[in-house]
């Protein structure tokens, strides 16, 4: 059995000067003091009291005697209640071979609550393709990443040891018994070290001078109130935000990493290094906000908002609070915009950040990806929160056989509620919802819905643009590559309109407002929540909408695009529907962002006073009463309808 080794008397563990703990506590509130950009982590008192004199006076063997042996891991015993610590040990420690030096370390097991303190490193792995590079563990080989190389590297100490934990080094990750163990505890892990370090990665495209820069901007309140209300004629913004070096900071790999949000929002002393240069959360964020910001008023492009997800902490948090925490939905909402070599890895980097997280499922890598994923949702039903679900289920093109009502949380479907007024029926409606399992394998989630209508016309060809530029799989619209194809959109859009008995006013000028107003609302219905976001205003869309209208003729004998409907134009090929459609009555005309067929049925699933989704679901005939999800649909105001609406519970597959 593995001893977990003591540690030695006469180390290091004395704190900084009190003055640490003030300047600690205003970088992690991102205030820090005045006439400093920041602080190093390394001034910190909760930091120093990782490092440690042990292993300090081992002295770098030859290369000749180094061991050419790969390192092999002990069992850790108990397993549930051990944890292994990286000692890394200080760089004149390190071997040279040649013009290079060898990253050297020591790991140890401690009892849980034995061990020493400790940093925990969050990072990105990299890009596992590229070759792999080697360090000293016991004066064995270890592989490692070229990205967690250069990150030891840079926090080694000169004359001390630091204590890590590092996911890589501290579990054995060929080892799925003991991965499974230990990702059950990374929540704790994070949440107790002594300090947590954000490594984005070394210095790169001028990005010391980039972070400089955007910080002293962000640094005060009046700053973020200008940046709130900017406008397209602020180059003084455009200057400092909008260079080539702020987008390479917030494309670096670390911040699409699924784990980090764990990894950071677990623990108050977090500190984010980029090179040279050391943030507290709030100042990254402020970053990332104005960035995002300047970005939109300036070239109406959108970003995804990736750093709310780590904005909102310490936890953990009751299960209800997770599902209402501004980060959880902002993780779940670009879900598809993060990566992870392991896809089980969506849900178990959620569960340390639960209170009770293990209770929900088991983390068990033998498991498949289907049942995690359905155990997961089952679960959140079982405790009443299947509504959250409603934000990102739907067909996964991944994962065919999971049922259409769970989320494939590796890339979840995103959809925005419609904002719509159902007070009087959102008050006395419960999901009851349930999961059935059938005897033939199905998963079934039984839940209230009312039918709106059945789907009835579906343009085609040339009367359906959206569908006739679609993709291979026909599941996703092709682009909108020229304006005729926007406008052909659009005239589509208001036949489909005519068509229905929506329009009653008999004065001309006010049918044709009305006409237009609804195919402009239709055209970017699956854009609003992104357009929110980033506080685009929805009366400049409009009135670009506008403008594209009425220089139709101009801009289509010229071909080219003004730049006045450029807001617009943006939008629209950003997340540009994918079905026009008209339904039975002849009351509702809508599009969708899949693929639907004639006789796929409307149900609506409230949410609030003011908000539900609607779906389009297909019968299956097999199975009396159920249905499986196609697509989220977007329709006209169906508010005079919801009265009537009876609300019966349906299956679905």
């Amino acid at each position: 059995m593995q001893r977990a080794p003591r540690e030695g008397k006469g180390e290091d563990h004395s704190g900084a000067l009190s003055f640490a703990r003030k300047r600690l506590r205003a970088c992690i509130c991102g205030n820090p003091f005045p006439g400093h950009f920041g602080m190093s982590h390394r001034a910190a008192n909760e930091y120093r009291s990782s490092l440690t004199l042990r292993f300090t006076q081992t002295r770098p063997r030859v290369p000749e005697k180094l061991t050419p042996k790969p390192y092999l891991y002990r069992p850790l015993r108990p397993a549930d209640s051990t944890i292994r610590l990286v000692h890394l040990l200080p760089r004149r420690c390190w071997p040279v071979v040649g013009a290079d030096s060898i990253v050297r370390c020591e790991l140890l097991a401690f009892p849980v609550n034995r061990a020493p303190p400790y940093v925990a490193l969050s990072y990105a792995w990299g890009d596992a393709s590229l070759p792999t590079t080697s360090l000293l563990v016991a004066d064995k080989r270890l592989e490692i990443t070229q990205s967690l190389d250069i990150a030891l590297r840079h926090l080694a100490e000169d004359d001390k040891t630091i204590i890590l934990w590092v996911d890589a080094l501290c579990i054995n990750q060929r080892d799925d018994v003991e991965k499974s163990f230990q990702v059950r505890r990374m929540g704790e892990v994070y949440r107790s070290a002594a300090v947590v370090l954000a490594w984005l990665g070394p210095a790169a495209d001028d990005s010391d001078l980039t972070i400089q820069r955007l910080v002293s901007f962000v640094g005060n309140a009046e700053s973020m109130k200008r940046i709130k209300g900017a406008t397209d004629s602020d180059s003084e913004l455009a200057d400092i935000f909008l260079r080539e070096g702020t987008a390479k900071l917030f494309q670096r790999p670390w911040f699409t990493r699924v784990w980090v949000r764990q990894e950071v929002v677990m623990n108050a002393r977090v500190f984010y290094i980029c090179g040279n240069q050391v943030l507290s959360a709030s100042r990254l964020g402020r970053c990332y906000e104005g960035f995002t910001t300047v970005l939109a008023k300036h070239t109406h492009d959108y970003v995804p908002h990736y750093i709310l997800r780590y904005r909102y902490g310490p936890g953990p948090w009751s299960l209800e609070d997770y599902m209402m925490n501004k980060g959880t939905l902002s993780g779940f909402l670009f879900g598809q915009y993060l990566e992870s070599s392991e896809p089980r890895d969506f849900v178990y980097s959620q569960l340390g950040m639960i209170k009770g997280g293990s209770e929900l499922i088991t983390v068990d890598y033998s498991d498949t990806v289907e049942d995690v994923y359905t155990d997961f949702s089952e679960a959140l039903v079982q405790r009443g929160h299947c509504i959250f679900l409603w934000h990102g289920w739907g067909p996964s093109p991944t994962y065919p056989s999971l049922p259409s009502w769970v989320p494939d949380w590796s890339s979840p479907r995103c959809s925005r509620p419609t904002m719509c007024r159902i007070g009087a029926v959102s008050r006395s409606y419960r999901t009851d919802a349930t999961v059935q399992r059938m005897a033939a394998g199905e998963c079934v989630l039984w839940v209230k819905a009312g039918r709106l209508d059945t789907i009835n016309a579906i343009p085609s060809g040339a009367d359906n643009p959206m569908q006739a530029a679609a993709g291979p799989d026909e599941s996703s619209p092709g682009p909108l590559t020229n304006l005729a194809e926007v406008y052909r959109l659009i005239d589509s859009l208001r036949t489909a309109i005519i068509s229905t008995s929506a329009i009653t006013s008999t004065d001309s000028d006010q049918s044709e407002y009305m006409i237009d107003d609804k195919a402009f609302s239709l055209s970017i219905s699956f854009n609003t929540g992104t357009l929110l976001r980033y506080g685009v205003n929805h009366d400049v869309l409009h009135a670009a909408y506008l403008s594209l209208m009425s220089s139709r003729e101009e801009q289509s004998s010229k071909g080219c695009e003004r730049d006045d409907c450029l807001p617009y134009l943006k939008v629209l090929r950003a997340f540009p529907p994918t079905q026009i459609f008209t339904t039975a009555s002849g009351r509702l005309a809508g599009v969708s962002d899949k693929v639907v067929a004639a006789g796929d049925e409307l149900f609506m699933f409230p949410i609030s006073s003011s908000s539900c989704h609607v779906w389009a679901l297909r019968r299956i005939e097999n199975l009396p009463g159920c249905f499986r999800l196609v697509s989220s649909v977007k329709l006209m105001d169906f508010s005079h309808m919801v009265e009537d609406l009876e609300f019966k519970k349906i299956g679905i597959c």
